[in-house]
């Protein structure tokens, strides 16, 4: 994950993420967590696009919104999200790779 505008912290930090989720037809659920926090994440799959609702639990309550595009020959999704908790705003871009 990389910042990418924000009042959380500066620009371009980067931080590692570990999302476990499993799929159902198109609605995607798991967990996620960082070394400053974790919580929900929920949302839906339609081709290779996944529309999130990432629900923060700690360090304290939160919500952010993300788009992803599924690069399946990679197994890979880029994306982007954003949205805000008690720290202030957060606006990042990203890449996960299935394990």
């Amino acid at each position: 994950i990389t910042s990418t505008g924000c009042n959380q912290v500066p620009v371009g930090t980067n931080w590692p993420a570990v999302i476990t989720s499993v799929q159902s037809g198109s609605l995607v659920s798991g967990t996620w967590i960082t070394s400053g926090g974790g919580g929900q994440v929920s949302g839906s799959v339609s081709g290779d696009d996944v529309d999130m609702t990432i629900a923060q639990t700690s360090p304290c309550a939160g919500t952010y919104h993300g788009i992803g595009l599924v690069n399946a020959a990679s197994n890979q999704m880029s994306g982007t999200y954003s949205g805000a908790d008690c720290n202030g705003t957060l606006q990042t871009s990203f890449t996960a790779t299935k394990r």
